[in-house]
C-alpha cells in the first residue's frame, strides 16, 4: 500500500508539472514581446519547486555576456535589474556545453556574485542554471535559486530544462518576428521613398492589384487607394496603342528580362512615358500566380532622347550635305563617323571606313611618325601639333591617288576619352589654279623682262637667241630654235636655246614641197599656222628626223 501510494503521489507530481508546462507553454506561445513573454514565464513557475527565486537572461546577439531582464525575488518583488553576474568560466560551460550547472551553497561558490543591493534581506542559498537553448544556440539562461540548500533531483531539472527549452523557443520565434517586423518596415520605407512605382499582381483566386507603391501618385496623379478601389484603372491608363503591349506585360507573356516602355494618361490628362520591367511566380504547374513589378517615369529622358535624335538628325543633315568630308576619331584613333563627302573626296565607302584606324590607310607614310607621336598626347590631354589649327598635307584615295588637302582638327570628351573631329577639304582645284596662275605671273615677268632686253638691240640674231631662251625659261621645253623661211624653199638657221644642242645644225629642213618640206617646221611656214608633234617617235611625220632628234636632245 505505501509503494502504490508512492507511486500515485509521484504520478499526481509528474502531472501537475506537466500541467504548469502546458500553461506556460500557452502564455509564452500568446507573448508578443520579449519582455511580457519572461515576465509570465517567471511569475508562473511554483515556488514550491524548489524556485523561490527566479531570473531569466538573454544573450544580446553575438555578446557573451548576459543581460539579466527580469527577477522574481523570494518575497514576490519584480526587479529588471541586473540582481547577479556569473563568472566567465561558468559563462563557458553553459555556451560551450550547453548542460545545467547546479550550486549547493553560494556563499561557497565564487562563481555566482550576488548584488547584495537588490537582494537585500532575501538570503539566498542554492543555484541552479539552465541553459536555454534553440537550433543549437543558447539563448539565454535560466537562473532557479532557493532560500533554503537543495540537492534538485532529476525530475526537477527535467523540467526546468524543458521549460528552458520551451522560453528559448519562444524568445527565438519572438525574435524573427522581430527581424522580419522589422526588416519589412525597412523595406516598405524604402519602397515607399523610391521614386520608382512597386507593385504586385496576383492572379488566383481571381486577377487584381495586390499592391502599389505611394509613388504612383507622383507618376500618374492618382493616389493607391484610386486603384484598389477601381480594378479597371490600372490598366485604364495606358495609352490605346500601348494596350496590347501591356495586356502581355501585366499578365507575365512578355519575357521578363526586358523593359517595356509605355504610355500613360495622366489625371490630369497628359501623357508621360514609363518603363516597366516585371517579374512572374509559378506555381508547380508551370501557371503565373503573381506578378511584381517595378515602373520609371522616363518622361524626360524620353523626351531628352527625342530632342537628342532630332538634333543628330539635324547635324546629320548637314554633314551629309556638306561639301567637305567629315571625319570622327574615337579614343583609339579608328574612324566612328565618315559623311558623304568623305566617301567621295577619298574614295572608301562608309561602310569600309568605319572602325578602320584612319591614319594608316589614309595618310602617306612619311606622316605616320609625328602622328604616332602626337595622338599619345592626344590620348592622355586632347592636345596635339595639329588640334585647333588648319594646315595642308596630302592623302592617298582608295585609287592610289594622292591628293592635296586641306584639314581643320578639334577635340571633344566624351565618356570614354577624347575624340578628334576633322574637316578635310579637297583642294586640288585650288592648287591646279595656284600653279596656274603663278605660271601666268612667270610668263608675264620673263615676256617682260624678255621685251627690256630685246628693246637694247637691233640685231634680229640678237632678237633671235633671245626669244628662243625666253621660250624654254618661261615654257620648261628642252630646245627652242628659231629659222627663216628662203623665197627658194629652203630655210636659215637664226638662233637655238640652248647652246650645247647641236641639233639644228645637223637636220636638213626646207618648207617647199620636197620630201625636207614635210616636217611640221615646213608646214609651219607654208599654212603660216603652228604645228604639233605630241610624240616625236610615233609621228609618220616627223620620221625622217625622230631618230636624230631624239639620240640629240634627250627627250
Amino acid at each position: 500500500a505505501i509503494k502504490h501510494s508512492r507511486l500515485y503521489r509521484d504520478a499526481n507530481e509528474r502531472l501537475r508539472r506537466l500541467e504548469i508546462l502546458h500553461e506556460i507553454d500557452k502564455g509564452i506561445i500568446a507573448g508578443k514581446e520579449i519582455k511580457d513573454l519572461l515576465s509570465f514565464v517567471i511569475e508562473n513557475i511554483p515556488k514550491e519547486m524548489g524556485a523561490e527565486a527566479v531570473a531569466l537572461s538573454l544573450f544580446n546577439g553575438e555578446e557573451s555576456d548576459p543581460r539579466v531582464f527580469v527577477m522574481r525575488l523570494p518575497n514576490g518583488t519584480i526587479i529588471e535589474e541586473q540582481a547577479f553576474e556569473l563568472a566567465g568560466s561558468l559563462l563557458h560551460w553553459f555556451m560551450d556545453r550547453k548542460e545545467p550547472v547546479m550550486i549547493y551553497d553560494l556563499a561557497e561558490d565564487p562563481r555566482v556574485q550576488m548584488h547584495q543591493g537588490y537582494i537585500r534581506n532575501n538570503r539566498l542559498v542554492s543555484y541552479l542554471g539552465v541553459p536555454m537553448t534553440s537550433r543549437r544556440k543558447v539563448l539565454g539562461i535560466l537562473h532557479i535559486l532557493t532560500t533554503a540548500p537543495r540537492v534538485f533531483d532529476q525530475q526537477d531539472l527535467s523540467f526546468f530544462v524543458t521549460l528552458a527549452g520551451q522560453a528559448a523557443i519562444a524568445v527565438d520565434n519572438v525574435r524573427l518576428v522581430e527581424s522580419l517586423k522589422a526588416a519589412e518596415k525597412k523595406y516598405r520605407r524604402l519602397i515607399e521613398n523610391t521614386p520608382d512605382v512597386i507593385f504586385a499582381l496576383v492572379f488566383e483566386p481571381q486577377p487584381q492589384l495586390e499592391y502599389i507603391s505611394p509613388a504612383v501618385k507622383n507618376v500618374t496623379g492618382y493616389n493607391p487607394e484610386e486603384f484598389y478601389s477601381d480594378p479597371d484603372l490600372f490598366m485604364g491608363i495606358i495609352h490605346p496603342e500601348d494596350r496590347p503591349l501591356a495586356g502581355q506585360t501585366f499578365t507575365g507573356r512578355f519575357p521578363s528580362d526586358k523593359t517595356v516602355n509605355l504610355r500613360v494618361r495622366k489625371k490630369n490628362g497628359e501623357y508621360s512615358w514609363i518603363a516597366v520591367r516585371t517579374k512572374t511566380t509559378l506555381d508547380d504547374t508551370g501557371r503565373i500566380v503573381r506578378l511584381e513589378g517595378v515602373s520609371r517615369d522616363i518622361t524626360e529622358g524620353k523626351m531628352t532622347q527625342e530632342q537628342l535624335e532630332k538634333s543628330e538628325a539635324q547635324l546629320r543633315a548637314i554633314t551629309d550635305a556638306a561639301q567637305d568630308a567629315v571625319i570622327m576619331l574615337d579614343p583609339r584613333g579608328k574612324v566612328s563617323y565618315w559623311n558623304p563627302a568623305a566617301e567621295r573626296i577619298l574614295g572608301y565607302s562608309r561602310e569600309e571606313a568605319l572602325g578602320q584606324v584612319l591614319h594608316p590607310f589614309l595618310a602617306p607614310n612619311r606622316y605616320h611618325e609625328a602622328y604616332s607621336r602626337g595622338f599619345v598626347e592626344f590620348q592622355r590631354t586632347g592636345n596635339g601639333p595639329v588640334i585647333g589649327k588648319t594646315i595642308e598635307l596630302e592623302a592617298i584615295r582608295k585609287d592610289g591617288n594622292k591628293i592635296p588637302v586641306e584639314l581643320s582638327v578639334s577635340t571633344v570628351h566624351l565618356a570614354e576619352g577624347w575624340h578628334a573631329v576633322g574637316i578635310l577639304r579637297d583642294i586640288s582645284e585650288r592648287k591646279e589654279s595656284q600653279a596656274e596662275i603663278q605660271q601666268q605671273v612667270k610668263i608675264l615677268r620673263g615676256l617682260n623682262e624678255a621685251h627690256r632686253r630685246l628693246s637694247r638691240t637691233l640685231d634680229y640674231r640678237e632678237v633671235s637667241l633671245e626669244s628662243a631662251k625666253c621660250s624654254v625659261e618661261l615654257f620648261d621645253i628642252n630646245l627652242a630654235w628659231l629659222c627663216k623661211a628662203i623665197p627658194d624653199g629652203s630655210v636659215e638657221y637664226l638662233a637655238h636655246y640652248p647652246k650645247d644642242f647641236d641639233y639644228p645644225f645637223k637636220v636638213n629642213v626646207r618648207w617647199d614641197s620636197s620630201a625636207e618640206g614635210q616636217g611640221p617646221t615646213g608646214r609651219a611656214i607654208r599654212t603660216n599656222s603652228p604645228q604639233v608633234v605630241e610624240d616625236l617617235a610615233t609621228n609618220l611625220d616627223y620620221g625622217p628626223w625622230a631618230k636624230l632628234a631624239l639620240s640629240l636632245i634627250h627627250i
